[in-house]
């Protein structure tokens, strides 16, 4: 495609535009390409990697602990642990191991987790909901599961649930920070439950629609009640002290003072993982907790853009699209499209790594590039239409190479302007044309007439001229139009030759036939003329008019059988290399001066049109 679009075109184009706008707003409002959108949201995510709140302690269950110790362990122990991290001072113990059945032949170590709990007075215990979404995601129904066994729930300073839920590619991305049930009870996240432990909040907290607002600060909620996790690293950020450590006294308990101490596994065989934005990394759910935790200790949340905003971004894109698109060339067009979608996806980057709020960026990408792909398409029809259309029109006036030239030029020939060009003009006439239309019946006429027209037709072509109309047995031409083409009066010269020389074979032929001899008078002029599309709505076709278009026919009046004569104008761009013989001056009808006219009798050497 090598043409920017006319008026009307580029309404068509805008309509395109429009029309992918329309169908990006559907996939928009039905999250068509959620997973793509969710990918890009990975990256912004993971790039926003920070130091974790050294508020924050995990003792794990490691690999090496569990090869000295075999799992499940005692109640006992756990009480022990307990005992040990609370010895410390933290603030609150977030104890992140489901105890939901009370043990059926160690009643004592029951007793003693629940005493060591108690005494602690900062524990906080989870809970597996198996029910907690509903189709708005922010309430959950009647069946609870897994609590920790009845005298723990009693001993323990609070619950919390556990639950996540990863999107259908199962990476966890958001969380419910706080959920209610069918009476409308607010009920905390085990991360929530020990955030309001660690600040000292006792009162329950009702989430908006659109957030929470939590001890001054206001978490951020979507559309479905859900926080999206501002990850601080991936799998691994958090150290970890292995429970071994603490046991055999090689970790101080002091450190736990005035911190938030997560117990919880970190090995696969008795914990949970889950899928984490940082390449489907798995992660572990103490992890979990203190990714979430520590986001809100250091007030870092994401924020997605609101569907209206979301809508409107693409309508924005959509329109200037299709204004902007037509009105350039398609390496332009391509251009700017590359820019727009470059300066839309570095601002929605920018947005998200420093303001942390999470702009789709896949549906503006996909109205900018569809837009212009729609373009680009809709204008390579239109040019292939025009193409044919051209081809169509020109190949009955000119040679082969010089349709395939017009082509090339970036000109709408189809709705060309009338201009002025400098041509020559050829007339080239068959002598005695009436006598010998009386002589011969119509269908040897016919024959004799084509065969003759053929011939110069094809050494027309020869020399890239444009056949402008046929008058009977006369016949019109142009050189350097509608094209340029260089020594243009030669051109002319040489077919005027080429005729002749051909004229007199073909003749013989004919006189063979039918005894009647062919004969041609050829005149020449060099001039400005008015070339362009002429004619009304039902037929156009290119022709040349004005003075100098007269003269040349007048020259070929004036010429005899057998003769071509130029004018002056023609005369001085090719007397250097053709035989040309004065006249004299002469004079023709329609002009008041006398004319300079020269006859060509041939060449001066070898001639080669360049």
């Amino acid at each position: 495609m090598s043409k920017i679009f006319s008026s009307g075109k580029r309404d068509r184009v805008v309509i395109l535009c429009l029309l992918v706008t329309g169908l990006m707003l559907l996939a928009v409002k039905y999250d068509i390409l959620v997973y793509l959108e969710r990918l890009t949201v990975d990256t912004r995510v993971t790039a926003c990697q920070r130091e974790p709140s050294p508020e924050i302690v995990i003792v794990g269950i490691t690999s090496d602990d569990l090869a000295k110790m075999v799992w499940p362990w005692p109640r006992g122990m756990h009480a022990n642990i307990i005992d040990i991290i609370a010895s410390g001072g933290p603030k609150v113990i977030g104890y992140d191991i489901v105890f939901n059945n009370p043990s059926a032949d160690a009643p004592d170590q029951d007793r003693l987790l629940a005493e060591k709990t108690a005494a602690a007075k900062n524990v906080i215990f989870p809970f597996w909901a198996d029910k907690i979404w509903t189709e708005k995601n922010i309430a959950y129904g009647k069946d609870f599961t897994r609590f920790p066994f009845k005298e723990l729930m009693v001993a323990a300073n609070s619950l919390g649930h556990n639950t996540f839920l990863g999107d259908p590619d199962k990476v966890v991305r958001r969380v419910a920070l706080m959920l209610a049930t069918e009476q409308d009870i607010p009920v905390d996240s085990f991360p929530m439950a020990v955030l309001k432990e660690y600040y000292g909040i006792k009162d329950n907290i009702h989430p908006s629609a659109k957030d929470i607002n939590f001890n001054g600060v206001n978490i951020p909620l979507d559309e479905k009640g859900l926080v999206s996790i501002a990850y601080a690293g991936p799998p691994g950020r958090f150290p970890v002290i292995p429970v071994s450590a603490l046991l055999s006294g090689d970790v101080n308990p002091e450190i736990f003072k005035d911190k938030i101490v997560l117990f919880g596994s970190t090995h696969v065989a008795t914990g949970n993982f889950y899928y984490s934005p940082f390449g489907k990394a798995m992660m572990t759910e103490v992890e979990m907790h203190a990714n979430i935790i520590d986001a809100v200790i250091t007030k870092r949340f994401f924020e997605n853009t609101s569907p209206a905003t979301n809508m409107a971004v693409v309508v924005i894109l959509g329109i200037f699209m299709g204004l902007v698109l037509p009105r350039l060339s398609p390496s332009r067009g391509f251009t700017l499209a590359l820019a727009v979608l470059a300066a839309c996806v570095a601002s929605v980057y920018f947005i998200g790594t420093k303001a942390h709020l999470l702009a789709q960026v896949v549906y503006p990408a996909f109205t900018i590039i569809l837009c212009y792909v729609a373009a680009t398409i809709y204008g390579y029809i239109q040019e292939r239409r025009e193409k044919q259309k051209i081809t169509q029109t020109f190949s009955r006036y000119v040679a082969p190479q010089v349709v395939n030239e017009i082509l090339k030029a970036d000109i709408d020939m189809m709705q060309m302007k009338s201009r002025r060009q400098m041509v020559t003009v050829l007339f080239v006439d068959l002598s005695g044309f009436t006598p010998l239309s009386e002589k011969l019946p119509p269908e040897d006429l016919v024959n004799v007439l084509n065969r003759y027209l053929k011939l110069v037709i094809e050494i027309i072509f020869k020399y890239e001229g444009t056949i402008d109309k046929f008058i009977g047995d006369a016949v019109m031409v142009e050189f350097n139009a509608p094209i340029p083409v260089p020594d243009h009066e030669l051109r002319a010269v040489k077919s005027a030759l080429d005729i002749l020389k051909g004229l007199s074979s073909l003749s013989d032929e004919v006189e063979r036939e039918f005894e009647v001899k062919l004969n041609v008078s050829i005149g020449i002029n060099t001039g400005e003329v008015i070339i362009g599309n002429i004619g009304a709505l039902t037929r156009v076709e290119f022709a040349a008019i004005g003075d100098n278009v007269n003269i040349a026919a007048r020259l070929q009046s004036f010429a005899n059988a057998g003769q071509i004569v130029i004018s002056s104008s023609t005369y001085e761009a090719v007397h250097d290399r053709a035989v040309c013989n004065p006249l004299g001056p002469v004079r023709v009808k329609g002009k008041a001066n006398e004319l300079e006219v020269y006859e060509v009798t041939g060449l001066k050497d070898t001639i080669v049109i360049q």
